[in-house]
C-alpha cells in the first residue's frame, strides 16, 4: 500500500473514531453536526480571493524563502548533514520523523478520546481542526504539488534544480513536515499558551530535521511543508471557530431523562 493510501487509511480510522464517540451524545436528528466539514476544502481553496494586501505579503515572503533555499541553501545544507551524520543524529530523526505519519495520526486520536470521552471542548476542537486540516494539506494541497513539480529527492543524486512535472519524483513539498505542522498549528490555535505551542512546532520542525537527516527531502521541501501545514491548519481553525458552539438542553423525551447536548462547528 502507498503512503497515501497508508495515509488516507488513516485518517478514515479518526473519522470513524470520532463518529463512533459522537454516540456518546444523544441530539436531535436536525440539530446533529457533522464530524467533519465538507465544505471546508471548498473555503480554503478559494480563501486567496478574500485576502487582503498583508496576506499576500506574507505568502510573497515565505515564497522568497523558499525560492531562496532552492536556489542557495538546498545543496549546502544536504552536504553539511551528510557530513556530519552520526549514530546519535540517526536516533534523533529515527525518534521524531513518526510524528509526521502515524504519530501525528494517533495525536489526532488521542485528542478525540480526551475530547469527546472526558467531554474537553479544547481537545475536542483540536481533534476536529486537525482531521479536517490533515485532509486537506495530506490528501489535496501536497499530492497536487508532488505532482506538479515532480522533485527528485536528495538520494536520487539528480541535485536540487531537478524538477519534472507529471513524471518527475515526489520530494517537493515533504508531506512528513506538512502533516507535523498542521496537527502542531492546530493544537496551537485552540490552546492557547506559549508552552504548548512551542513545544508542538518543536516536535513539528524536527519532523522537518528527520527528513532531511534522512535524505528524503530539501530544505525547500520542509520550509514548503512547514508554510502549507500552518497555513491551511489555520485557515480552518480561524473557520471553525466562527461556526463551533456548544449548547446543553433539558432532555425529556417518550419517559426518558437527560440532557441534550448540541454541537456545531
Amino acid at each position: 500500500m502507498t503512503r497515501i493510501g497508508l495515509l488516507a487509511g488513516a485518517i478514515a480510522a479518526i473519522i470513524v473514531l470520532l463518529i463512533g464517540l459522537s454516540c456518546f451524545y444523544t441530539v436531535t436528528q436536525t440539530e446533529q453536526a457533522l464530524l467533519l466539514q465538507f465544505n471546508a476544502p471548498r473555503e480554503i481553496v478559494t480563501e486567496p480571493v478574500r485576502w487582503n494586501g498583508s496576506d499576500w505579503r506574507s505568502v510573497a515572503w515565505k515564497s522568497a524563502l523558499v525560492a531562496g533555499s532552492i536556489a542557495l541553501l538546498d545543496e549546502p545544507t544536504r552536504d553539511y548533514l551528510q557530513r556530519h551524520r552520526s549514530d546519535g543524529s540517526q536516533r534523533v530523526a529515527d525518534v521524531f520523523e513518526p510524528f509526521g505519519a502515524e504519530y501525528a495520526l494517533g495525536t489526532l486520536a488521542g485528542f478525540a478520546l480526551v475530547g469527546f470521552v472526558g467531554d474537553h471542548p479544547t481537545a475536542r476542537a483540536v481533534a476536529l481542526d486537525g482531521t479536517v486540516s490533515s485532509l486537506i494539506t495530506g490528501g489535496i494541497v501536497v499530492p497536487m504539488l508532488k505532482a506538479l513539480t515532480g522533485r527528485s529527492r536528495p538520494h536520487d543524486g539528480q541535485g536540487a534544480h531537478d524538477f519534472n512535472g507529471f513524471g518527475g519524483g515526489e520530494s517537493f513539498p515533504s508531506g512528513h513536515t506538512a502533516e507535523a505542522f498542521t496537527v502542531a498549528a492546530s493544537i496551537a490555535e485552540n490552546y492557547h499558551r506559549p508552552w504548548i505551542s512551542a513545544l508542538s512546532y518543536s516536535v513539528a520542525g524536527l519532523v522537518g530535521y528527520a527528513r532531511m537527516e534522512h535524505d528524503d527531502h530539501w530544505l525547500s521541501d520542509v520550509a514548503a511543508g512547514a508554510f502549507i501545514g500552518m497555513g491551511v491548519a489555520k485557515q480552518v481553525s480561524k473557520l471553525n471557530r466562527t461556526r463551533r458552539g456548544i449548547a446543553f438542553m433539558p432532555l425529556e423525551e417518550q419517559g426518558v431523562r437527560g440532557i441534550r447536548i448540541s454541537v456545531s462547528f
